[in-house]
Protein backbone atom coordinates (compact mmCIF):
# COMPACT_ATOMS: atom_id res chain seq x y z
CA UNK A 1 0.00 0.00 0.00
CA UNK A 2 1.49 3.33 -0.93
CA UNK A 3 0.86 6.80 0.39
CA UNK A 4 -0.12 8.99 -1.87
CA UNK A 5 -1.21 13.18 -1.46
CA UNK A 6 -3.88 14.49 -2.95
CA UNK A 7 -4.38 18.24 -2.53
CA UNK A 8 -4.38 18.41 1.24
CA UNK A 9 -5.28 15.09 1.64
CA UNK A 10 -2.93 11.90 2.46
CA UNK A 11 -4.54 8.73 1.62
CA UNK A 12 -3.61 5.28 1.06
CA UNK A 13 -3.74 3.09 -2.20
CA UNK A 14 -3.24 -0.71 -3.00
CA UNK A 15 -3.61 -0.33 -7.17
CA UNK A 16 -3.25 -3.81 -7.40
CA UNK A 17 -6.37 -4.84 -4.78
CA UNK A 18 -8.25 -1.66 -6.32
CA UNK A 19 -8.83 -0.84 -2.71
CA UNK A 20 -8.12 2.88 -0.68
CA UNK A 21 -7.96 3.59 3.41
CA UNK A 22 -8.40 7.32 4.40
CA UNK A 23 -7.52 7.70 7.94
CA UNK A 24 -9.34 10.03 10.24
CA UNK A 25 -10.81 12.55 7.31
CA UNK A 26 -13.32 15.18 8.37
CA UNK A 27 -13.66 16.95 5.28
CA UNK A 28 -15.53 13.90 3.31
CA UNK A 29 -17.15 15.63 0.76
CA UNK A 30 -14.54 17.48 -0.67
CA UNK A 31 -11.79 14.45 -1.07
CA UNK A 32 -14.55 12.32 -2.55
CA UNK A 33 -14.83 14.71 -5.52
CA UNK A 34 -10.83 14.76 -5.89
CA UNK A 35 -10.34 11.16 -6.14
CA UNK A 36 -14.25 9.57 -7.62
CA UNK A 37 -13.36 9.73 -10.85
CA UNK A 38 -9.84 8.83 -10.89
CA UNK A 39 -10.38 5.28 -8.71
CA UNK A 40 -13.72 3.88 -10.23
CA UNK A 41 -14.23 0.26 -9.27
CA UNK A 42 -11.77 0.77 -5.97
CA UNK A 43 -13.46 -0.02 -2.49
CA UNK A 44 -12.80 2.99 -0.05
CA UNK A 45 -12.64 2.96 3.68
CA UNK A 46 -12.96 5.67 5.46
CA UNK A 47 -11.18 4.49 9.23
CA UNK A 48 -11.75 6.84 12.32
CA UNK A 49 -9.56 5.92 15.44
CA UNK A 50 -10.18 7.85 18.89
CA UNK A 51 -11.83 10.59 16.24
CA UNK A 52 -15.91 10.87 15.53
CA UNK A 53 -16.42 10.56 12.22
CA UNK A 54 -18.37 13.20 10.24
CA UNK A 55 -21.75 10.65 10.33
CA UNK A 56 -23.28 13.27 7.76
CA UNK A 57 -21.09 13.75 5.60
CA UNK A 58 -20.20 10.09 4.98
CA UNK A 59 -24.04 9.04 4.38
CA UNK A 60 -24.37 11.79 2.13
CA UNK A 61 -21.70 10.02 -0.44
CA UNK A 62 -22.98 6.70 0.22
CA UNK A 63 -20.82 5.43 2.74
CA UNK A 64 -21.85 2.64 4.77
CA UNK A 65 -20.55 1.98 8.58
CA UNK A 66 -18.40 -1.17 8.38
CA UNK A 67 -16.80 -1.19 11.35
CA UNK A 68 -17.51 -0.11 14.91
CA UNK A 69 -15.12 -1.27 17.96
CA UNK A 70 -13.51 -0.91 21.20
CA UNK A 71 -9.86 -0.60 20.96
CA UNK A 72 -9.07 -3.19 23.72
CA UNK A 73 -5.21 -3.60 25.59
CA UNK A 74 -3.05 -6.09 27.50
CA UNK A 75 0.44 -5.06 28.75
CA UNK A 76 2.76 -7.76 29.34
CA UNK A 77 2.63 -7.50 33.09
CA UNK A 78 -0.38 -8.86 32.91
CA UNK A 79 0.16 -11.92 31.18
CA UNK A 80 -1.73 -15.30 32.56
CA UNK A 81 -0.15 -18.07 31.96
CA UNK A 82 -1.78 -22.00 30.55
CA UNK A 83 -1.12 -25.13 29.37
CA UNK A 84 -0.70 -25.79 25.58
CA UNK A 85 -2.95 -28.75 25.53
CA UNK A 86 -5.26 -29.11 22.52
CA UNK A 87 -3.80 -25.95 20.70
CA UNK A 88 -2.35 -26.42 17.30
CA UNK A 89 -0.16 -23.84 15.46
CA UNK A 90 -0.96 -23.37 11.94
CA UNK A 91 2.04 -23.78 9.72
CA UNK A 92 2.56 -24.31 5.44
CA UNK A 93 1.83 -28.57 6.37
CA UNK A 94 -1.53 -28.06 7.81
CA UNK A 95 -2.56 -24.16 6.20
CA UNK A 96 -5.38 -25.73 4.20
CA UNK A 97 -7.17 -26.63 6.49
CA UNK A 98 -7.30 -23.14 8.28
CA UNK A 99 -7.76 -21.76 4.97
CA UNK A 100 -11.02 -23.13 4.34
CA UNK A 101 -12.24 -22.55 7.57
CA UNK A 102 -11.01 -19.00 8.00
CA UNK A 103 -12.24 -17.76 4.49
CA UNK A 104 -16.16 -19.34 5.61
CA UNK A 105 -15.89 -18.25 9.14
CA UNK A 106 -14.24 -14.38 8.59
CA UNK A 107 -15.70 -14.14 4.92
CA UNK A 108 -15.21 -10.21 4.64
CA UNK A 109 -12.26 -9.37 6.18
CA UNK A 110 -9.60 -8.10 3.71
CA UNK A 111 -6.76 -11.07 4.95
CA UNK A 112 -8.25 -14.14 3.63
CA UNK A 113 -6.08 -16.90 3.50
CA UNK A 114 -4.17 -16.57 0.33
CA UNK A 115 -2.68 -12.97 1.61
CA UNK A 116 -2.12 -14.16 4.79
CA UNK A 117 -0.51 -17.30 2.64
CA UNK A 118 1.48 -14.85 1.08
CA UNK A 119 3.35 -13.50 3.60
CA UNK A 120 2.93 -16.28 6.72
CA UNK A 121 5.76 -14.77 8.51
CA UNK A 122 4.09 -11.89 9.54
CA UNK A 123 1.36 -14.27 11.80
CA UNK A 124 1.03 -16.22 14.38
CA UNK A 125 -2.01 -18.50 14.07
CA UNK A 126 -3.34 -21.36 16.53
CA UNK A 127 -6.55 -23.87 16.49
CA UNK A 128 -8.50 -26.70 18.28
CA UNK A 129 -9.77 -29.09 16.43
CA UNK A 130 -12.70 -32.03 17.13
CA UNK A 131 -12.85 -34.56 14.90
CA UNK A 132 -10.69 -33.30 12.10
CA UNK A 133 -12.64 -30.12 12.36
CA UNK A 134 -11.63 -26.58 13.49
CA UNK A 135 -13.80 -25.36 16.30
CA UNK A 136 -11.86 -22.18 17.13
CA UNK A 137 -8.91 -20.58 15.80
CA UNK A 138 -7.24 -16.76 17.28
CA UNK A 139 -5.35 -14.98 14.26
CA UNK A 140 -2.63 -12.19 15.17
CA UNK A 141 -0.24 -10.12 13.47
CA UNK A 142 3.55 -10.10 14.93
CA UNK A 143 4.43 -7.63 11.56
CA UNK A 144 4.07 -4.86 14.78
CA UNK A 145 7.41 -5.78 17.10
CA UNK A 146 5.88 -3.15 19.87
CA UNK A 147 2.63 -4.35 19.77
CA UNK A 148 0.76 -7.87 17.92
CA UNK A 149 -2.68 -7.45 17.05
CA UNK A 150 -5.43 -10.55 17.23
CA UNK A 151 -7.43 -9.68 13.66
CA UNK A 152 -9.67 -12.56 14.29
CA UNK A 153 -11.20 -14.99 17.25
CA UNK A 154 -13.35 -17.50 15.90
CA UNK A 155 -14.62 -19.84 18.78
CA UNK A 156 -17.85 -21.49 19.71
CA UNK A 157 -17.79 -20.70 23.45
CA UNK A 158 -16.26 -18.75 25.97
CA UNK A 159 -14.32 -21.33 26.95
CA UNK A 160 -12.60 -21.82 23.68
CA UNK A 161 -12.14 -18.54 23.31
CA UNK A 162 -10.16 -18.01 26.60
CA UNK A 163 -8.06 -20.42 25.83
CA UNK A 164 -7.17 -19.13 22.39
CA UNK A 165 -6.51 -15.70 23.52
CA UNK A 166 -4.40 -16.72 26.11
CA UNK A 167 -2.50 -18.61 23.94
CA UNK A 168 -2.33 -15.59 21.38
CA UNK A 169 -1.40 -13.25 24.40
CA UNK A 170 1.56 -15.95 25.74
CA UNK A 171 3.09 -16.39 21.95
CA UNK A 172 3.70 -12.42 21.31
CA UNK A 173 4.56 -11.88 25.12
CA UNK A 174 7.15 -14.70 24.36
CA UNK A 175 8.23 -12.96 20.97
CA UNK A 176 8.71 -9.51 23.29
CA UNK A 177 5.86 -7.97 21.83
CA UNK A 178 5.46 -5.35 24.94
CA UNK A 179 1.08 -5.23 24.10
CA UNK A 180 -1.71 -6.46 22.99
CA UNK A 181 -4.01 -5.20 20.76
CA UNK A 182 -7.41 -6.35 19.70
CA UNK A 183 -10.35 -4.64 18.73
CA UNK A 184 -13.70 -5.82 19.35
CA UNK A 185 -17.40 -5.13 19.37
CA UNK A 186 -19.14 -4.04 22.25
CA UNK A 187 -20.69 -6.73 24.73
CA UNK A 188 -19.97 -9.15 22.16
CA UNK A 189 -18.52 -12.80 23.31
CA UNK A 190 -15.11 -11.10 21.74
CA UNK A 191 -15.45 -8.43 24.21
CA UNK A 192 -16.12 -10.71 27.02
CA UNK A 193 -13.53 -13.29 26.21
CA UNK A 194 -10.90 -10.18 26.47
CA UNK A 195 -11.85 -8.91 29.83
CA UNK A 196 -11.52 -12.17 30.60
CA UNK A 197 -7.48 -12.45 29.97
CA UNK A 198 -7.16 -9.29 31.32
CA UNK A 199 -7.95 -6.60 28.30
CA UNK A 200 -8.59 -3.06 29.16
CA UNK A 201 -10.58 -0.66 26.98
CA UNK A 202 -7.70 2.16 25.77
CA UNK A 203 -10.19 3.96 22.99
CA UNK A 204 -12.66 3.30 19.87
CA UNK A 205 -12.16 2.60 16.18
CA UNK A 206 -15.08 3.39 13.51
CA UNK A 207 -14.90 2.66 9.68
CA UNK A 208 -17.28 3.51 6.86
CA UNK A 209 -17.21 1.74 3.44
CA UNK A 210 -18.11 2.26 -0.36
CA UNK A 211 -17.31 1.26 -4.15
CA UNK A 212 -16.84 3.38 -6.59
Amino acid sequence: MVEIKVEDFNILIDKKEKYIQINDVQEVEKLFLLIKEKYKNYQIDFCYHNNIPPKIALKSIGAILLDDSLEMKLEKRNLIKQTDDGIIKVTKDNFELFAKCHDTKSLNMYWNSKRIFSTLDDWSIFMILANGEIIGYVLTAIWNLEEAEIYALVMPNAMVGITLLLKAVQDAFNRNHKKMLFMVENNTLEHLCSLEVSFKETGFYQSYRITL
